[in-house]
């Protein structure tokens, strides 16, 4: 029986080859911490919210609002995507499930994907459009909140802090990506 010799070996290199690829502390740190903390935070008051006694909620429907805080987590990586997964969500939670209190841990979700979209969306290319793109779907979700949330739709008063708390979060990220950019570190 004979042995092949691995290519690393072969070249002359002593330090091992990796095939099982990248660790889960440098998966989080490729996710960024904070991201994945937030994302954590916002989805136990999610369910907390959901599970008071005065939403009474099924489980189903716990599970299907945690679809809007859970994409977070790909958000500093795939902020298009989680602004998506997020309006999708909205907008599913709504139809699906009907009016339950949502807003505490889903409203602060999509100004954080907001930013996120600011910031991390136009990446080394200069186009303003997937930047774009996902601020209108933030403020689409924004919007299926405010219809189907009960604590949101009593009156016009979100429609006027809401929908321009995204845009500020969406504005802090583009400045945010403007400062990292002169600083290189994007």
């Amino acid at each position: 029986m004979t042995q092949s010799i691995p290519a690393a070996a072969a070249a002359g290199t002593t330090h091992a080859v990796s095939t099982t690829g990248p660790s889960l502390t440098g998966r989080l740190v490729a996710l960024g911490p904070t991201t994945v903390a937030v994302a954590a935070v916002l989805t136990a008051v999610e369910w907390w919210v959901m599970r008071e006694p005065e939403n009474s909620a099924c489980m189903a429907a716990t599970i299907g609002a945690l679809a809007m805080t859970t994409p977070l987590v790909i958000a500093r990586r795939r902020p298009v995507l989680a602004v998506t997964l997020l309006a999708v969500a909205a907008v599913a939670n709504g139809l699906l499930f009907g009016d339950f209190i949502r807003c505490a841990g889903a409203f602060p979700a999509v100004a954080y994907a907001a930013f996120a979209v600011g910031a991390w969306s136009r990446g080394r290319s200069r186009s303003w459009a997937p930047s774009i793109l996902g601020l209108a779907l933030a403020l689409g979700a924004v919007m299926a909140q405010y219809r189907w949330d009960p604590a949101l739709h009593t009156g016009a008063e979100f429609l006027a802090f809401g929908p321009p708390i995204v845009v500020l979060a969406w504005v802090v990220g583009t400045g945010w990506d403007a400062l990292m950019a002169r600083r290189g570190r994007r």
